[in-house]
């Protein structure tokens, strides 16, 4: 992304509370004080490897929902934002929830117990209902887990 110098200043630095979701936290600042548009056009492309932030698919899930939460006070009394961002949250949750529940899967086969434990709990506070619908199909069908 490219910014002018003056959005940043008005807008303040990157949030470093919003670790892994800090480019979607900047984003939604200067989106509250300069109309935004997008082209349709690739400008860049995004590497993945082992070190990076997104590859952490709990702190993801911990990061996309809290700073969307956080938003919360600019949508009171809009209706229509109010679903907007209530949408927005349900899909990080089912996003990185659902990729969360897949790496729980494997950590436990694999016998990686204390990184499944620590994904259970990102999962019980940030996607609840996925981990609760994903025990009760297990209980049911535990052949199928």
């Amino acid at each position: 992304m490219l910014y002018r110098r003056s959005i940043l200043d008005a807008v303040g630095p990157f949030d470093p509370t919003a670790r892994a979701s800090a480019d979607y936290e900047l984003n939604v600042r200067i989106a509250r004080l300069q109309p935004i548009g997008c082209h349709h056009h690739v400008m860049l492309e995004y590497r993945r490897h082992g070190d990076n932030m997104s590859a952490d698919v709990g702190e993801m899930l911990r990061s996309a929902v809290s700073v969307r939460l956080r938003q919360r006070r600019f949508v009171v009394g809009n209706p229509e934002a109010h679903r907007a961002w209530k949408e927005g949250i349900e899909t990080v949750r089912a996003d990185f929830g659902e990729r969360l529940i897949d790496q729980v899967k494997r950590d436990l086969r694999a016998g990686h117990r204390a990184r499944a434990a620590k994904s259970i709990l990102y999962l019980s506070r940030y996607y609840p209902g996925g981990l609760m619908r994903t025990l009760a199909a297990n209980v049911r069908s535990p052949a199928s887990a």
